[in-house]
């Protein structure tokens, strides 16, 4: 759930903190994360399985994300960081505050 609900970078930490279990032993979750347990591709086709088997065969499967940056200049609100600025020239990364 947490790895659902976690905004920007998915760190085991901030898989950890949005899970709520920041106040107790982080041991058990940094073993389940230390070796790779989990067919990624099996749990996804049985989704995608699942999906098709709910919906028509005519019904299109449309998947979206938003990766809007909303410039920010206060250092005190919540959720800000310095982000890659997209308009910025390609030659140099520059940075700037944002969600």
């Amino acid at each position: 759930m947490g790895n659902l609900a976690c905004l920007g970078r998915h760190t085991i930490s901030k898989l950890i903190c949005t899970s709520g279990k920041d106040q107790v032993d982080w041991s058990a979750d940094y073993k389940l994360y230390n070796k790779n347990r989990i067919d990624n591709s099996g749990v996804f086709s049985t989704i995608l399985k699942s999906i098709h088997n709910s919906e028509p065969a005519t019904t299109p499967l449309v998947v979206a994300m938003d990766d809007t940056l909303i410039r920010k200049t206060g250092k005190k609100i919540p959720t800000t960081r310095y982000l890659r600025d997209p308009l910025g020239p390609p030659f140099q990364t520059n940075f700037v505050r944002g969600q």
